[in-house]
């Protein structure tokens, strides 16, 4: 399985959200596989970016565990 494609979509999808947040004025963020919110406001692009991008990996090692798992269960 190639887990490429839903790493850059996820991590496309959380970098627009948050600047999205930032434009409408919103100080606080939080995705579903961080623990910590995030406040758009303070954050440059960079930031942002190094954010969406760890918040990509955490996705995508999860869902490559869930795969793995499935497997497994299947041999």
């Amino acid at each position: 399985m190639n887990f490429g494609r839903p790493y850059e979509e996820h991590q496309r999808s959380i970098a627009k959200a948050i600047r999205d947040a930032r434009a409408s004025g919103h100080t606080r963020y939080q995705t579903t596989h961080s623990a910590v919110p995030v406040d758009p406001s303070r954050m440059t692009d960079r930031q942002i970016d190094l954010f969406a991008l760890r918040e990509a990996q955490r996705y995508t090692e999860r869902i490559i565990n869930q795969h793995n798992e499935q497997v497994a269960r299947k041999s």
